[in-house]
């Protein structure tokens, strides 16, 4: 978990984003690993059977931009070893992610879509999850 970059292109990047990062372990400001290690704007909250739980609020840094953003994280996974057939520690891995962002409206604005419930969001939840 975590290895792999994490880039931010805003306002009109192309080719190169406007932040780069080291790994999404790094993002939330834990190294080596994905410990279960929650402080108040980054860390881990939950990190047990396949799931994990980790965050970084940019209160004491935020991120500006004013027309677009796109955040992108490269799924690369360690595995401390050799893995089967002499395969390399480090291997592309198949994640979900979720993720919360908060803007200020500067206008009304049209109405936004009602939330969808409960049942909607987890539906193939057990389903997909691969242990």
């Amino acid at each position: 978990m975590g290895e792999g970059e994490l880039k931010i292109y805003m306002d009109g990047d192309k080719e190169f984003p406007t932040i780069c990062g080291t790994g999404s372990e790094d993002y939330v400001c834990l190294s080596y690993g994905m410990q279960q290690t929650p402080f108040i704007y980054h860390g881990c909250s939950w990190n047990q059977n396949g799931f994990i739980s980790m965050y970084r609020w940019h209160i004491q840094d935020p991120v500006f931009w004013e027309k677009e953003c796109r955040i992108t994280i490269q799924q690369i996974g360690y595995s401390g070893q050799l893995r089967a057939e002499n395969k390399p520690p480090l291997y592309e891995r198949q994640d979900d992610w979720s993720s919360a962002t908060f803007w200020y409206e500067p206008v009304p604005s049209e109405p936004l879509p009602e939330f969808p419930d409960l049942k909607s969001r987890t539906a193939n939840l057990w389903e997909n999850l691969k242990l």
